[in-house]
């Protein structure tokens, strides 16, 4: 990142932002860092700040730390009560209940701690959930919760 950075600036090329998508990330679990790709992220994070940078992270809502999360029962649930699970591009996954206010203070604590790292912003990919299960197809893309039964 920080070549790629110092390169904009040898070459005068405009730019304020980078942007990581999903590959700094840990198994693609969010508010993680891929220790081989990022060893030091606070240390580069610094750096790029100081040459003018500010960077972005995408941060999708379908898999948040999942532990904790399961612990706090803070995801969907069906009716009766089991775990809703959906299918989304990296495998199964549990979704946040973000119409409980626990889940939405637990999540707003993990986005102030990724930006009091040095994040400067957060791409909230989709601003829902995405799920390839829902319905009758296991191939039929719904977004959001709408997938969940009546």
């Amino acid at each position: 990142m920080l070549e790629i950075a110092e390169n904009f600036r040898k070459r005068e090329i405009p730019c304020d932002v980078i942007v990581l998508d999903i590959h700094y990330m840990n198994d693609y679990r969010v508010f993680t860092w891929d220790p081989k790709r990022f060893p030091d992220p606070q240390k580069m994070l610094q750096a790029l700040t100081a040459k003018g940078f500010r960077v972005v992270t995408i941060v999708n809502p379908g898999y948040p730390i999942f532990d904790q999360a399961t612990q706090q029962d803070l995801f969907l649930h069906y009716q009766n009560g089991a775990p809703f699970h959906g299918v989304v591009w990296p495998g199964v996954a549990a979704l946040p209940d973000f119409l409980n206010e626990r889940t939405r203070r637990f999540w707003g604590a993990c986005n102030a701690a990724w930006v009091a790292q040095g994040i400067a912003g957060i791409w909230n990919d989709t601003n829902r959930p995405f799920l390839r299960n829902a319905g009758n197809s296991p191939n039929r893309g719904l977004w959001g919760i709408s997938a969940m039964p009546a």
